[in-house]
């Protein structure tokens, strides 16, 4: 088990049912040997200011991955035409960093 303080390598892959919710499988790595290590449910900001006080404890914020620069978003996975990747990829990372940095998540990992 790894203390809770320490950082694990996490490659996030996600379903978005709707507008304010993101469903993600965690795993280990981005190879095809890779072990699912976790789940992870994002909400909205919105989402997150209706629930009950007694239930936000167990909810953390993205803010600090995204301003310390520890989320990272995988430009390959973001579905951009190889001619124009430069621009688009860049505009696309800055969305969805700003999206992210917004929403709050409950995860739970398997025995990382």
């Amino acid at each position: 088990m790894v203390a809770a303080y320490a950082q694990v390598e996490a490659h996030h892959f996600c379903a978005c049912p709707n507008e304010d919710v993101r469903q993600c499988v965690i795993y280990d790595s981005d190879k095809p040997n890779a072990r699912l290590i976790g789940l992870e449910y994002i909400i909205s900001s919105e989402l997150f200011e209706g629930l009950p006080e007694e239930e936000k404890v167990y909810w953390h914020s993205h803010k600090f991955e995204v301003s310390s620069g520890t989320l990272q978003v995988c430009h390959q996975l973001l579905q951009v035409r190889v001619a124009v990747r430069a621009a688009i990829t860049s505009l696309k990372v800055k969305y969805v960093t700003l999206a992210i940095s917004s929403t709050s998540s409950q995860t739970c990992l398997f025995g990382v």
